[in-house]
């Protein structure tokens, strides 16, 4: 998605990228809970899916907010606000492609944080 976003980005190759990180992400998710819940006792396995789930849902709302910091960081304040609104589209093309070069910072560095996360993930070992 970094390097084929762009104001003018038609749909299916955005589809495609969009798939690619849901088929990821489902890969990623049933394999990785199950190595958690098979990691600890029995007794315990609610306390740890619970703890799971509210780490989960804390690690979506901080990246939502951590990424649309920035994707506007590099905007105005006027831009800011559209941004906000949802009314990007109607800005003249040189301020939405400051939108568009921080969508792709913010890609970045959601990729890198989910390589440091896979490494760890595969430093836990298997737990079985």
């Amino acid at each position: 998605m970094t390097l084929t976003v762009s104001p003018s980005i038609s749909y299916w190759p955005m589809g495609v990228a969009l798939f690619m990180v849901g088929a990821g992400t489902g890969a990623f998710m049933t394999p990785n809970t199950s190595s958690i819940m098979g990691s600890v006792p029995a007794s315990t396995r609610g306390v740890a899916n619970g703890l799971r789930s509210m780490l989960q849902n804390t690690g979506f709302v901080i990246s939502t907010a951590m990424s649309l910091a920035i994707v506007t960081s590099r905007l105005n304040a006027a831009e800011k606000k559209a941004a906000y609104a949802g009314t990007l589209s109607r800005l003249p093309g040189g301020e939405l492609g400051k939108y568009v070069d921080g969508y792709r910072a913010a890609l970045l560095v959601l990729l890198a944080l989910c390589v440091a996360a896979g490494i760890a993930s595969g430093l836990r070992g298997d737990n079985r």
